[in-house]
């Protein structure tokens, strides 16, 4: 009696109880959650650093590819060009650039 009340009543009683429900829907909402957004500093338009480029990959905007470049962990600064990031791992090059964000 013993082992049947611990192994099967308990048990059904653990996995109906209303906390027990919802912990897997809040994982399931803290995983899914985006990351915060990083604040960007120093943004310039008309600069590209030249050279240097980890990467590209399309993005709709300055604030978009700060963040690519703040995900990538070789990433130190960024230069938007026609709606293309490019991830850097240096900035010591600047050149002016008439269409670019960096």
């Amino acid at each position: 009696i013993n082992a049947e009340y611990g192994g099967g009543r308990k048990a059904e009683a653990l996995s109906g109880s209303p906390l027990t429900m919802l912990f897997p829907i809040a994982l399931l909402l803290l995983l899914a959650s985006p990351a915060a957004a990083v604040a960007c500093v120093n943004v310039t338009d008309g600069v590209s650093f030249d050279g240097a480029d980890i990467t590209n990959t399309p993005a709709p905007s300055a604030s978009q590819c700060c963040q690519l470049c703040h995900d990538h962990p070789a990433c130190t600064a960024w230069t938007l060009y026609k709606a293309t990031c490019y991830l850097k791992d240096s900035s010591r090059t600047t050149v002016a650039c008439r269409n670019c964000t960096s």
